[in-house]
């Protein structure tokens, strides 16, 4: 306890600022001091104020239903130091039940609230406070000493930047949790005239001259019927060691410390762990919300209860939080065992463990042996039950035949406390082979990346697999891969071959390296991803009405169609023909005199891949000049036994005249008649004289071209 007659002589022990400087102000405005945080030491201090550019006022408040009490703080410690002797100017504004405005804002104080006086804090300090103690020092103690003499002028800056920073942490620090610090350092205000207001709105700020620096206004809202409560914490987790008790909790935004106490009467009566507020800093990031406090207590398997209680920024003291019921526990080990030998005692493969321990301690409740295959472990324990205090040894009839079988012997307590031996083995023979591996499966992806997986076997002596492959199922298969322990394994083949299939299989190797016989063989058929080859034109004929073209198929051994393209030039292609993979020829009769067509031909494979196009066929239809003849030409008798209708279709051209020739009984045909353009039919009225009478068409265009005349029609006309 530091007792204060003259303020001067409060002197701080010295502080390693690796330690202080872990303590930073990061506040909230629900909590002044929130949580702690590293404040890293700047590489170059110059002075104090060169670090300040923009420092900010945190300000919160509570109703406690006759009063609202306001907290503050400062974040940077040179504007700490500035503002003490500027101080602060508080605000209210004053809103009804619709918020509208019945006292506009006003000074709660006649003058800025500054820190007490030198004078002031040796009439009011209360010296058994040691918070409001630490506060004084940090605002008038001669020295807080961070490190060890200067030895330069930087180094002398340097210190007074950290000292300057301390100070203001140890002064949130106090503020946080003893009101008497919280008003000697000028970072509280009770306003009791709260009648007439639904809500209130304060604010704060200071008027100081123009430096380095620049702070904002702090507001906070509150309401005159939010009377402040506070909530016990959540109760903390215990760890039970030997005549030892290590409480951890999570720190709660709304607490900057705890009190802990315990109870050995069950919950009876408590004792205070805790004199003072129990505060933790510490040097790691991760742990700065972390509590942990360790109780030493005078008995193990004896029940305690232990409860915690927060205490706020406020420093209002929150309700006991629910107890939480532990108990000490033996934690030393027994005696450990010594392992004398280990050996095969007979033809059955049984081996024999021995094994001596010094002292067998009162709580010893008995021995483990354990059984591995390495000498680090994992050891299996070979029994269920405890071996009694007496036994030394034991027989393992189940040692694994082939290998190194590895002993440990452990020594137990009641309390579940173990001491283990050092290892011993024994190494046993086997010339008899795995079984042979079942239930190999695989698959290929469009990557070329083969994934292989097996059950693993149930051998005890097994060691690994080694995996083997072939481009043919009855072929040499080759070795991808020693003795490894897994039960998959991934290859990565080439897909670009002209191999579609690719066959594996694997062998068991035990510890002894006998190998099992070949697996089944595995057949994976790869992902096609080589397109087939394209056809190639061979030849082709072309006359006024048709083409005929034939072409060499793909030599794709997995072609199962083909498809022929069709355009003009200059068009698009379009989809024309699809034939089997086999087809050869085809013959296109959709042509027109005179125009030009390209073909061409694709070859698509049985997953769906097509060939490049094939090199494009270039045709120009034929035109020998003479016109193309008439089709489904009629003629018959008209009704009235004097006239001969004429009847036919052509689709050429509507430019064409059609000449009629006529025959009378068996003379030659003679032109008869001409039509005019574009003609389909032709009546003959000039058929008096009966007989036989004999017709044919012939088709001449506007050129003069003309066709070969039409197969020729007769019909009889009688009296």
């Amino acid at each position: 306890m530091i007792e204060i007659n003259n303020i001067k002589n409060i002197t701080m022990k010295r502080i390693n600022y690796k330690v202080i400087r872990h303590i930073a102000l990061s506040i909230a405005m629900l909590c002044i001091i929130s949580q702690t945080y590293a404040q890293k030491r700047p590489k170059k201090q110059t002075a104090v104020n060169n670090e300040i550019t923009k420092a900010e006022i945190k300000l919160s408040a509570r109703n406690y239903g006759d009063s609202i009490v306001l907290r503050w703080a400062i974040d940077k410690s040179s504007a700490w130091r500035f503002l003490n002797e500027h101080g602060y100017i508080i605000e209210r504004l004053t809103l009804d039940a619709d918020n509208k405005v019945t006292e506009d804002f006003r000074k709660l104080s006649t003058t800025p609230i500054k820190p007490w006086t030198y004078a002031e804090w040796g009439e009011r300090i209360n010296k058994n406070d040691d918070y409001a103690v630490i506060a004084a020092q940090t605002l008038y103690g001669e020295t807080f000493d961070v490190s060890q003499t200067a030895t330069s002028k930087a180094e002398q800056l340097d210190n007074m930047a950290d000292e300057a920073r301390m100070r203001h942490a140890f002064a949130m620090l106090s503020a946080d949790i003893s009101t008497q610090a919280a008003d000697g350092l000028g970072l509280r205000f009770v306003d009791k005239d709260i009648k007439g207001g639904d809500k209130f709105i304060y604010r704060i700020y200071s008027i100081h001259p123009k430096t380095s620096f620049t702070t904002d206004t702090a507001i906070f809202i509150i309401g005159s019927k939010d009377i402040y409560n506070v909530y016990p914490p959540l109760p903390p987790k215990a760890v039970e060691g030997e005549h030892q008790i290590v409480l951890n909790w999570e720190k709660e935004y709304k607490f900057s410390a705890y009190l802990v106490q315990r109870s050995g009467d069950n919950g009876k009566t408590y004792i205070d762990l805790t004199r003072k507020p129990y505060l933790q800093i510490s040097r790691k990031k991760e742990d700065f919300n972390k509590f942990t406090y360790s109780d030493s207590i005078p008995k193990n398997y004896k029940p305690y209860l232990y409860r915690i209680a927060g205490i706020t920024s406020f420093g209002d003291v929150s309700p006991w939080s629910m107890p939480i019921k532990t108990i000490g526990r033996d934690r030393t080990a027994p005696e450990k065992p010594r392992i004398i030998k280990s050996h095969v005692i007979n033809d059955d493969n049984d081996v024999k463990i021995s094994w001596e321990i010094d002292k067998v301690a009162s709580d010893m409740k008995g021995f483990f042996v354990g059984r591995g295959t390495n000498v680090t472990g994992p050891f299996e324990p070979l029994h269920k039950k405890a071996l009694p205090n007496n036994t030394r040894e034991y027989i393992d009839k189940d040692a694994v035949v082939g290998s190194t079988n590895y002993y440990v012997v452990a020594s137990v307590d009641t309390a579940k406390n173990i001491s283990q031996s050092m290892p011993g083995y024994v190494v046993m023979g086997d010339n008899e082979p795995p079984a042979k591996p079942l239930g190999m499966h695989g698959e290929i992806d469009t990557n070329g990346v083969v994934r292989l997986w097996w059950p693993k076997g149930k051998e005890p002596d097994l060691n690994g697999y080694r995996v083997y492959y072939s481009n043919h199922k009855n072929g040499e298969y080759h070795a991808l891969t020693g003795t490894f322990q897994d039960t998959t394994f991934t290859d990565t083949i080439n897909l670009k071959t002209l191999d579609e299939l690719i066959y594996y299989r694997i062998v068991a190797v035990d510890m002894n390296l006998n190998n099992s016989k070949y697996s089944d063989v595995l057949e994976l058929q790869k992902p096609d991803i080589i397109n087939p080859v394209a056809p190639v034109f061979k030849k082709y004929n072309v006359t006024e009405t048709d083409v005929y073209i034939s072409w060499i198929p793909s030599s794709s051994k997995d072609v199962v169609k083909q498809k022929m393209y069709k355009r003009e030039p200059g068009a698009q292609w379009q989809e024309y023909q699809e034939f089997d993979k086999g087809v050869k020829e085809f013959t296109d009769k959709e042509v027109s005199k005179e125009k030009i067509y390209e073909y061409s031909l694709t070859a698509i494979d049985d997953a769906g891949l097509s060939s490049e196009n094939s090199k494009p066929l270039t045709i120009r239809i034929y035109n020998s000049g003479m016109q193309t003849e008439v089709r489904d030409f009629n003629v018959k008798l008209a009704g009235d036994n004097k006239s001969v209708e004429l009847a036919w279709e052509y689709e050429e051209s509507s430019e064409c005249n059609f000449l009629i020739y006529r025959a009378y009984n068996g003379a030659g045909l003679q032109m008869h008649a001409t039509t005019k353009e574009g003609s389909k039919e032709y009546v003959d009225k000039n058929v008096g004289l009966p007989g036989t009478y004999t017709y044919a068409i012939k088709v001449v265009n506007k050129n003069g071209n003309k066709s070969l005349l039409s197969e020729s029609k007769k019909v009889e006309v009688k009296k």
